[in-house]
């Protein structure tokens, strides 16, 4: 139960701080899905 518990801490967590570090904590609040916002910036500037 507690290894249950860490692995979806774990899951939550990391995608949030991810976004926060990367896009600041003003634009990770207003992201949806910063996970899939992380990978479509570069697509976007790359063309």
């Amino acid at each position: 139960m507690m290894l249950m518990c860490f692995i979806l801490t774990g899951l939550t967590l990391g995608p949030l701080m991810e976004s926060i570090a990367i896009f600041g904590p003003d634009e990770a609040a207003n992201q949806r899905y910063p996970a899939y916002a992380q990978w479509v910036s570069p697509i976007i500037w790359s063309v």
